[in-house]
């Protein structure tokens, strides 16, 4: 019987290799990678898609996703890797190669820490969602996109967790895992959208539901939202690649701020992977990497991503980047998006702002800026209320990481994003298409992208003169992983 269009065909297992990682896992996300691009690039529907792919393409194979029918563990049975995979200490060698930021083993997450990488490949475990908030709290795992997959799998354990539990319980420790994971990034559109979707299907179920079956369907939730990410993603990574320029007599000049990759994005990240897609093409390309801010995604994470597709970058401190736009050929600047105003206003990771004012006014002419992110990015709130950003970073990402000062009493002001005025916005990527930014362009985009998905579930309700279940008091919530005890 011929394969579902876009379903992928597993390959048999193979050997470790030499360096301890699984041949056959890194086949499969190569394979993954080419084929979400070329099956995205055809999507007419996403949500007939997920409904297909969710079980056969992505869900739990090569251990990342959860399978409820266990159509993956069929197809793949590969061992459970260790739940931390780190080098010694004082270790030495090249940088690791793993392709996705976090995968699931049965009813526990395993997040790829950003902060080990590149040097070393670590994860940490999460059985619950307190657990994700935490390690997004100390810098373990970022980005958008990525942190809203990961939040609603957090709910999705936090469910499977409570099913013992009474009724009022349950709605207890839920109410508390919603707001401790809405507090890790409050400023993220993608991870508002996910949570609010998570919560809407579990507030339609009522005190004498299932708690298994509740449990089962926030984890299928769940893995829809990681999927129609993953088609998200292909989905701008194809656009991009279409759309760069082919200069005649020298290579393409990128420049990209940030990590809009996998790490940050999950398997499928949009402006890290179109450039991938421009190198599996053979075309001659120039990527230069800001340094990114304290925590150096760009070094660390951006140039590690382009350097398994055999990509060789030139990384840029931040301080020099209009010097380079002064005296290099750089054609395109890059950006992903934590949230992106219906006008184009875009809130991104600190120093895209003055990226893209020192793009315009490069001395060679001014260079194009454009974002790259999913459509929900975009706030519909925003047609009434401007972006407004203030989330900072500890003092320590700086003083102590960079330098090794520790003073007695830190200070410094490190913004988690800054914002980039729509005027300095060149086009807009998304799933559906390209935008050029202007009074309300984003809006019908995104109409367009919430008419795909079908209308969210209804809250349960109490019949007419049946009275509301009586709630009981929060507990104290249990200590989080890698706090004091």
């Amino acid at each position: 019987m011929a394969p579902e269009p876009g379903a992928i065909e597993p390959e048999p297992p193979e050997a470790p290799g030499a360096d301890g990682h699984d041949p056959a896992r890194r086949r499969f996300f190569r394979s993954f990678g080419r084929q979400a691009f070329d099956t995205a690039a055809q999507v007419v529907g996403i949500t007939g898609a997920v409904s297909k792919a969710t079980t056969q393409v992505a869900v739990n194979v090569a251990g990342i996703l959860a399978d409820p029918d266990g159509t993956a563990e069929r197809l793949s049975a590969e061992p459970d890797e260790p739940e931390a995979a780190a080098a010694p200490a004082g270790a030495s060698g090249p940088p690791v190669s793993h392709r996705s930021p976090y995968r699931l083993a049965g009813d526990t997450l395993h997040l790829l820490d950003q902060r080990s990488l590149p040097g070393r490949l670590e994860e940490q475990v999460c059985r619950r969602g307190s657990d994700v908030a935490f390690y997004a709290r100390v810098g373990a795992v970022a980005g958008g996109a990525l942190l809203g997959q990961l939040a609603a799998y957090g709910l999705a354990l936090t469910a499977r967790e409570v099913v013992p539990r009474s009724h009022p319980a349950r709605l207890a420790e839920w109410g508390r895992v919603l707001r401790t994971l809405r507090g890790m990034r409050s400023e993220s559109r993608m991870l508002e959208v996910a949570l609010a979707r998570m919560d809407a299907l579990h507030a339609s179920y009522g005190p004498d539901a299932d708690p298994d079956r509740i449990a089962r369907d926030l984890r299928a939730e769940a893995d829809r939202i990681a999927m129609e990410s993953q088609l998200d993603h292909a989905t701008i990574a194809r656009t991009i690649a279409a759309r760069l320029p082919c200069p005649d007599e020298r290579p393409l000049g990128v420049l990209v701020h940030g990590a809009p990759g996998t790490s940050t994005a999950g398997m499928v990240g949009g402006a890290l992977n179109a450039l991938a897609l421009v190198a599996q093409e053979g075309r001659p390309m120039q990527v230069w990497l800001t340094e990114g801010g304290p925590a150096l995604p760009g070094p660390r994470l951006a140039a590690w991503e382009l350097g398994n597709h055999g990509i060789e970058p030139v990384i840029v401190p931040d301080a020099a980047v209009g010097s380079l736009l002064d005296t290099q050929p750089v054609d395109i600047v890059l950006l992903g998006a934590e949230r992106i105003s219906v006008d184009g206003e875009v809130a991104n990771v600190v120093g895209s702002r003055v990226v893209a004012e020192l793009a315009a006014a490069a001395r060679r002419g001014p260079v194009p800026v454009w974002v790259a992110a999913p459509a929900e990015a975009i706030d519909p709130a925003t047609a009434e209320t401007p972006i407004v950003v203030g989330e900072l970073r500890p003092a320590r990402e700086i003083l102590t990481y960079r330098t090794g000062w520790k003073p007695d009493r830190p200070a410094a002001y490190i913004p988690v994003l800054d914002i980039v005025p729509a005027d300095r916005v060149a086009l807009v990527v998304t799933e559906i298409g390209v935008t050029e930014p202007g009074p309300g362009t984003l809006a019908p985009v995104l109409a367009a992208r919430l008419a795909r998905r079908p209308a969210p579930p209804a809250p349960w309700q109490p019949a007419p003169g049946e009275p509301e279940p009586a709630g009981e008091p929060e507990r104290e919530p249990a200590a989080e992983p890698g706090a004091p005890a």
